[in-house]
């Protein structure tokens, strides 16, 4: 779908839920949307990159959880709250090596490797907790991460709004953009032309582990725990806001202004439904619809081009 296609569904998805509640049109609604919108939003940022590269992350939601557990951990044995987020980013980049050395070093399919990793790293955050949840509660620095506020907006939303700024400016204005849409295009022609494409394919997979881990930095501050459940099922989420924002699964096509609406749009639908009391299968069941409309509509566009080429 196109950026002007997505706003104009946005405003339309806007209007019904404001006809439904009259709570929806208010500041403070519109804070907490944001708020809540971080938790999908930093890993669709470089989810992007790692589509319009033609690669695929399926363990996102894993790494989630491990960044989160990795700072409570930290913070429990005492140490301060930047190396609690320095060690939780740096769990993130470890997972993104993981992904890397399989998927570029080993040549795993991009959708087998993911998967396999996504059932390693959860399991890892289950044997780290035992299945218990670690406190992250009382430590202030490592609390403004994600209750903080500056003005009347959340920290964590100026920061997702900071992650959509950098790497759109890096996909859009950058050697290293142009060469991630390249090689989406054609990898093999990426190779002809000189493109490191290894080098470049490794380096989404980090991009993406490092959003992953700050995400789940992010809502283990602002809930004062961690556990190995955290971010289960994100990554089919943050996967539809990207497609949805009119990122190609193929590669080779998207952007960040679309991945922020396409973000938008599934955290005002989420509030939507909750607002209006809808019960919780009934969400799941309008998110998938939501999921396979995006996915026919990437699906048509992309024969569409292949039939003009």
């Amino acid at each position: 779908m196109s950026a002007a296609g997505l706003a104009v569904a946005l405003i339309v998805l806007m209007v019904v839920i404001s006809a439904q509640s009259q709570f929806f049109f208010t500041s403070g609604n519109f804070v907490n949307i944001g708020r809540a919108a971080v938790e999908s939003g930093i890993p669709a940022a470089a989810m992007t990159l790692v589509l319009v590269c033609g690669e695929l992350d399926l363990s996102v939601g894993a790494t989630f959880a491990l960044g989160g557990i990795a700072a409570a951990e930290l913070l429990n044995a005492g140490y301060s709250g930047g190396l609690a987020i320095a060690a939780g980013l740096g769990v993130g980049i470890g997972a993104g090596l993981v992904n890397a050395l399989l998927i570029v070093g080993l040549n795993v399919n991009p959708l087998i490797g993911t998967i396999g990793t996504q059932f390693a790293f959860r399991g890892l955050a289950y044997i780290w907790t035992s299945g218990n949840a670690l406190s992250a509660y009382g430590y202030s620095g490592f609390a403004y991460l994600g209750q903080g506020k500056i003005g009347p907006i959340y920290f964590s939303t100026w920061l997702m709004i900071a992650v959509f700024v950098v790497l759109g400016f890096i996909l859009s204005q950058t050697r290293y953009g142009s060469h991630i849409y390249a090689i989406g295009g054609s990898r093999v022609a990426a190779k002809r032309v000189g493109i490191r494409t290894g080098r470049v394919r490794a380096s989404v997979y980090v991009l993406s582990g490092a959003a992953a881990a700050l995400a789940g930095l992010v809502v283990a501050s602002a809930n004062g725990s961690a556990s190995a459940q955290a971010g289960t099922g994100d990554e089919l989420l943050i996967i539809s806001a990207v497609i949805i924002g009119g990122t190609a699964l193929v590669g080779g096509r998207g952007n960040l202004i679309g991945t922020f609406l396409g973000v938008a749009f599934l955290a005002v639908l989420q509030n939507g439904m909750d607002l209006v009391g809808l019960q919780s299968f009934w969400q799941i069941f309008i998110e998938g619809v939501v999921l396979l409309i995006a996915i026919t509509i990437d699906e048509q566009f992309r024969r569409r081009r292949s039939r003009e080429e």
